[in-house]
């Protein structure tokens, strides 16, 4: 007797278009800045879920962020987002 488990392997999500497409970005204190993910690919079909990073710290959990430049900003700053699909 033979008997075998199938084991589903998970593919990563690929993100096709986000916003800003610029990779550096100059603005002035007051400015409001969005980012989206505009179109996501997984073909597993998972749901997704978001972590904005600002500098390495947790800043929102949605599709899209925006972000109102401040007084207390540094000169550079960095801006990420952690896709997570469930498996």
């Amino acid at each position: 007797m033979f008997s075998a488990d199938v084991i589903r392997q998970n593919t990563p999500p690929t993100v096709t278009e986000f916003e800003p497409e610029q990779s550096e970005l100059f603005h002035h204190i007051g400015d409001a800045i969005q980012f989206k993910i505009v179109k996501i690919y997984d073909p597993d079909r998972d749901t997704m879920t978001y972590t904005w990073l600002l500098n390495d710290e947790p800043v929102g959990r949605d599709w899209s962020l925006t972000l109102q430049i401040g007084e207390s900003w540094h000169a550079e700053n960095t801006v990420s987002c952690v896709i997570f699909d469930g498996t």
